[in-house]
């Protein structure tokens, strides 16, 4: 028996109570030692803020979270936990939000909230965004008083509970079972604009491309068409149209694509000057064909547009050596250390730059380095910086 779409779009919009809770397993001492052994890896200050988090010190966490973006800037997790904590801090400002109730002094809160959203989704739509189950409403009391209540809830909304738990498999069946429920599998434009949303993320994270590129591309025609783009979900998204473009253009590149996410880059780039992200896309696609000097003025774009960032320096330096010209490579990355010295992928590309430049001493010098401050995580880099230093002796 199949539900009827106008009642399952009215109960996309009701608000469960329960949130879930952040769980760490490794002790708080313990994540505070990584970080200060490990003091230049921004995975282990991520990690000490959600073990704050856990612990329900969202000052802690928010400091942490804060030093992780330090380091690395386009460090989509930090971003997608800050955009989250002001959920966390008050249990309310979820149905708040969602139903434009948000008090006066919570409201910056909330867009820096969206800020936050929207730069981890521009620096990695592949982000993990599991975090934004300890915030989001869980499954109301409600929906567990019949069998049929607890069927309903199984199928409509399940499956944004799976995503939200990182079970991308199990989110994507569930999805196409509500899509044959109530027809839109055959009918895509009666589907709700979220749903399609979720959809196209599930399906890119099983490596379903061509369905997660149909599914966006559905959702950014809906926000090109203004009367389409409304709210129709209990899932708030802070993203407006360019971003939609963005997202479009990642999904058709990593389905090789690259034509008309090249095209849509161009628009996203057009209509945000400061839309650095895009031209880093575009590096990565002439960068995919060899075409590394077109790569290298893409590179030099983001950076211009964004100098505080430090990676994109970095990525500068690396393409610029791709393409044979070390010594801009070296000058690139001197100047990534300068910005930023604790990212310290720097310093492993510069040893490699000053290396092909037959700077012996010098990349030795950075190589060591690299290896004194360089996160234990790095293994594989470190034991090549050591073979080089090898080489060079």
């Amino acid at each position: 028996m199949r539900f009827a779409t106008s009642v399952v779009g009215c109960l996309l919009l009701a608000a469960p109570a329960a949130a879930q809770r952040i769980r760490i397993a490794t002790p708080l001492d313990q994540l505070v030692a990584a970080a200060q052994r490990d003091s230049n890896d921004a995975a282990a200050h991520y990690n000490l803020g959600m073990g704050y988090w856990s612990k329900g010190k969202y000052d802690e966490a928010e400091r942490s979270f804060g030093t992780a973006i330090l380091i690395e800037p386009r460090f989509a997790t930090a971003h997608l936990a800050l955009a989250y904590l002001p959920f966390a801090r008050r249990a309310k400002l979820w149905n708040e939000v969602l139903y434009g109730r948000v008090p006066e002094e919570w409201r910056a809160a909330v867009e820096t909230s969206d800020r936050e959203y929207k730069r981890a989704m521009m620096a990695d739509p592949m982000v993990d965004l599991r975090v934004m189950g300890a915030v989001e409403p869980g499954r109301d009391v409600g929906y567990t008083m019949s069998n049929e209540w607890i069927r309903y809830y199984d199928i409509v909304y399940q499956g944004f509970d799976d995503f939200r738990d990182g079970k991308y498999e199990e989110a994507f069946g569930r999805f196409q079972r509500l899509a044959h429920e109530l027809n839109w599998d055959a009918h895509p434009d009666e589907a709700t604009t979220t749903f399609l949303y979720f959809r196209s993320l599930a399906a890119a994270h099983t490596g379903r491309m061509p369905l997660a590129v149909e599914d966006m591309q559905h959702v950014l025609s809906r926000h090109e068409d203004a009367a389409k783009a409304h709210s129709d979900s209990m899932t708030y998204l802070p993203l407006r149209l360019n971003e939609f473009r963005y997202l479009t253009a990642f999904l058709q590149m990593q389905d090789k694509r690259y034509g008309p996410a090249r095209e849509l880059l161009l628009k996203v780039a057009e209509e945000d000057a400061g839309h650095f992200m895009a031209h880093v896309r575009l590096a990565e696609i002439f960068e995919a064909s060899g075409a590394w000097e077109p790569a290298v003025e893409e590179r030099q774009n983001a950076a211009l547009i964004n100098p505080e960032d430090a990676s994109l320096l970095i990525e500068w330096g690396v393409t610029l050596g791709k393409a044979g010209r070390f010594a801009d490579a070296e000058q690139r990355l001197l100047e990534a250390i300068q910005v930023q010295p604790r990212d310290t992928r720097a310093y492993y590309w510069l040893g490699i730059a000053q290396q092909q430049l037959g700077k012996g001493a010098e990349a030795k010098a950075t190589f060591e380095r690299f290896i004194a401050l360089a996160p234990s995580r790095y293994e594989r880099q470190i034991a090549g910086a050591r073979q080089r230093i090898t080489q060079l002796q």
